[in-house]
Parts: C-alpha cells; sequence; structure tokens
C-alpha cells in the first residue's frame, strides 16, 4: 500500500514540476501572444492565458474551476487509497493524472488563470492552444479509461 502511494505521490512531483518549468521557461521568454512557429503550419509555440477550463469554457468562473479541481483531487485520493491491485501502469498513469491537475490548479490560483503555449494547427484547423499538464491529463484519463474497459472485457471471459 505504502510503496503506491509514494510511486503516485513521486511521479505526480514530477509532472508538476515539468509542467511549473514548460510556464516558467514560456513566461521568461515570451510576450503574451507572441508566436514562434517550430514546424510552419504545424506547431507554435504561443504565450497565451486561459481563464477557464478547456476550449475556454466557463471563462470567468475561477473559484468554481478552482473548487471543482480540488473536488476531483479529493476524489481521486480517497478512490486511491481504496483501490486494492492497482497496476505499475495504472500508478504511473494516476500519479501523471494527479501532477496535471495540480499544476493548472496552481496558475489558475496563482495568475488567476492558465498558461498555455502548445498551439497546433491539424488539417487547417488551429486547435485550442494547451500546455504540458493539459497533455497529462488527457493522455493519462484516456489511457485509464481504455484500461478499465480492457480489464471489464477480461473479468466478462473469465
Amino acid at each position: 500500500m505504502k510503496s503506491k502511494l509514494y510511486i503516485i505521490s513521486f511521479i505526480s512531483i514530477v509532472s508538476f514540476f515539468a509542467d511549473r518549468i514548460s510556464k516558467m521557461l514560456i513566461m521568461n521568454s515570451f510576450s503574451l501572444h507572441e508566436r514562434k512557429p517550430l514546424i510552419n503550419g504545424f506547431l507554435n509555440i504561443t504565450y497565451t492565458k486561459n481563464e477557464g477550463a478547456a476550449w475556454s469554457m466557463f471563462s470567468g468562473n475561477r473559484l468554481m474551476l478552482i473548487g471543482t479541481s480540488i473536488a476531483v483531487l479529493i476524489f481521486m485520493i480517497y478512490s486511491i487509497h481504496t483501490m486494492k491491485n492497482l497496476s505499475k501502469i495504472e500508478e504511473i498513469l494516476f500519479g501523471i493524472l494527479i501532477g496535471g491537475i495540480i499544476g493548472n490548479l496552481f496558475d489558475r490560483i496563482v495568475y488567476s488563470s492558465v498558461i498555455d503555449f502548445i498551439d497546433v494547427i491539424i488539417f487547417g484547423y488551429d486547435f485550442p492552444i494547451f500546455n504540458i499538464a493539459d497533455s497529462l491529463i488527457v493522455i493519462s484519463t484516456l489511457s485509464l479509461i481504455i484500461m478499465s474497459f480492457r480489464s471489464d472485457k477480461n473479468e466478462n471471459k473469465g
């Protein structure tokens, strides 16, 4: 049980600091709304601030977004404590997810908005600008969902 918590905590801390360092580099190297192409027509670094959640949903509702993040973190920590058999990959994914949530929560509390900078254009569509924490949250959540469907399918076969 303790090793599970140590692994998740360590990965959360590493994920949080990876996000913080990337945002600090952007904030110290770019002016707000400055854009620099990395891969022409596909990937730019564009420093923006997002007062909402994904796609700027709930903009102007900072306290609600902070409260929701804290509630999700409390629920996740409680759930992790009650889960008996987490695989190593699940421990890693939960650590990444928690680190990502804390990364954006930190921004909301300290800067009143989330620092975003990864600007991708896919088939001419300029995708909403995001950050490392957003990537960690999306990748870990989708992976955990896929793993839960696979484990349900395997349990139904037995």
